[in-house]
């Protein structure tokens, strides 16, 4: 899953065959209103990274195979028993996509570039 912390923290969470890992944002990410984002989240078999703006903002060393289970995948909001569903996301989603493997560095600069930019940056 994907959602924001309420210390404005942003955090994904990937289930392997090795268990949970969490990647939490080092510091709360600024998010400037009217403007769009782009938030991803790879996983390449070894390390699972969180990517803000087309750079890492997060990465954790991880292996094993990607656990679909049969529970609810999130976006946006936190289901966990700790967050009592109350991590909501703030603001608005406009593009997901789900890709079979991890794209690079340079293909998540360029869908930043092109896709964050190329609608001029402003949702509106």
């Amino acid at each position: 899953g994907l959602h924001n912390n309420n210390d404005g923290t942003i955090e994904s969470k990937i289930t392997t065959t090795n268990g949970l890992v969490t990647v939490t944002s080092s510091a709360p990410w600024a998010i400037v209103g009217g403007l769009a984002h782009l938030i991803a989240v790879t996983y390449d078999g070894a390390t699972q990274k969180l990517w803000l703006d087309g750079q890492v903002a997060a990465q954790s060393a991880q292996t094993g195979t990607i656990v679909w289970g049969t529970g609810d995948w999130t976006l946006g909001n936190s289901t966990s028993t700790n967050a009592n569903g109350s991590q909501f996301w703030y603001g608005w989603v406009g593009d997901v996509r789900v890709y079979e493997r991890a794209l690079s560095q340079t293909e998540l600069q360029s869908l930043y570039t092109d896709t964050i930019w190329g609608w001029g940056g402003v949702i509106g």
